[in-house]
């Protein structure tokens, strides 16, 4: 990376679409340079850095696009070979990469579960560790996990990302103590959001689980995730730590009676 004026960076994996993408647009309209990560869609990422050079924004100085595979720790450290005067500027880690596979418990074997809990919970224990280890100016974590992660809200054909999404406010707390006091680790549980990921959803299905069941009436956008993110990153927050904050228009707490 070159010169630069930024002097903040955020680090965001599943950075080329959805939540991703969304929050790096959005840290960048608020002054902050994003490192934005990738795995193996590389025409994407390419479309989007072509997307953010048209909006004027400088390959180098203010982003920066890593392919890497998070559920790896070494294609994390192979991927993230990033100069000193930029590390040092590094405050803010989104882990944000997620992968599901839907079917049923018989349908599913060994290497579907590996493959989900690999990016899913993995990701965020490989990006965490070379964050906090790397970055000397590192202070927040933010881990998008789901409320599909509590039992009466899961999906049944799609048990594996449920299960892995269940780990993720555990994993927050935990490192939470680990990390902490310089380094504060929250978890943002969404909804149903309007992203890529919803493609294998029926209509019906996509209308049930967002504007049937929500308070609101309506599904989440991906940058009412970005603009949570970017407020839980701030210092102004800095009090907040080893909790789980839900952003789903009201879905979970609709099925109390």
């Amino acid at each position: 990376m070159g010169n630069n004026s930024r002097t903040q960076f955020a680090i965001i994996t599943g950075g080329t679409s959805g939540i991703g993408y969304a929050t790096a647009r959005h840290f960048l309209e608020n002054g902050y340079g994003v490192i934005i990560m990738f795995g193996n869609d590389t025409g994407r990422a390419e479309s989007k850095r072509v997307e953010l050079i048209s909006l004027g924004y400088s390959e180098g100085d203010d982003f920066l696009f890593v392919h890497a595979d998070v559920s790896l720790e070494d294609s994390v450290e192979r991927g993230l070979v990033i100069p000193n005067i930029v590390r040092g500027k590094i405050t803010v880690l989104v882990n944000n990469a997620g992968v599901l596979k839907r079917g049923s418990f018989q349908e599913l074997c060994t290497s579907d579960w590996e493959y989900v809990f690999g990016v899913n919970v993995f990701g965020i224990v490989n990006m965490t560790k070379w964050f906090s280890k790397n970055c000397p100016s590192a202070r927040a974590v933010i881990n998008i996990g789901s409320i599909r992660g509590f039992t009466h809200v899961s999906r049944l054909n799609n048990m594996i990302y449920s299960v892995s999404k269940a780990c993720v406010p555990t994993l927050t707390a935990v490192l939470a103590k680990q990390l902490g006091p310089h380094i504060r680790v929250i978890a943002i549980l969404p909804g149903t959001i309007d992203t890529p990921q919803r493609q294998g959803i029926t209509e019906e299905e996509f209308k049930l689980y967002g504007e049937d069941n929500t308070i609101l009436k309506r599904i989440g956008r991906p940058e009412e995730i970005a603009e949570m993110c970017l407020f839980l990153a701030s210092e102004k927050v800095g009090y907040i730590t080893g909790t789980s904050i839900t952003v789903d228009g009201g879905y979970s707490v609709n099925y109390i009676q």
